[in-house]
């Protein structure tokens, strides 16, 4: 479309054509970005939800073993370890919330 000699118009149909074809072409470069930072989400969500699993089976761990622990090194392992929860579905939650905008 991009030439140094003077054309003329071009007629309506084609005009017409030439407008749906870069319509397509548009839509063609927005699904194809909406798939990439759809895919992107997904995998930051994937590590989220396995840090979740990983931190779950932690404090299942840390549980069994709190019978060797005093009251007080459970009860901050405990918060140590809800406070890294609480990042990882913060940090899920603004991922989903990025994929709307």
């Amino acid at each position: 479309m991009i030439d140094h000699k003077e054309r003329q118009e071009p007629e309506a149909d084609t005009a017409q054509a030439l407008k749906d074809l870069s319509d397509i072409v548009v839509e063609l470069l927005e699904t194809r970005r909406l798939k990439l930072r759809a895919e992107a989400i997904t995998e930051r969500m994937d590590d989220g939800c396995r840090e979740i699993g990983k931190l779950a089976s932690d404090v299942r761990i840390a549980a069994l073993h709190s019978s060797h622990m005093t009251d007080e090194d459970f009860a901050g392992e405990m918060r140590a370890r809800s406070k890294k929860l609480s990042e990882s579905v913060s940090e899920l939650k603004q991922a989903l919330s990025h994929l709307g905008g």
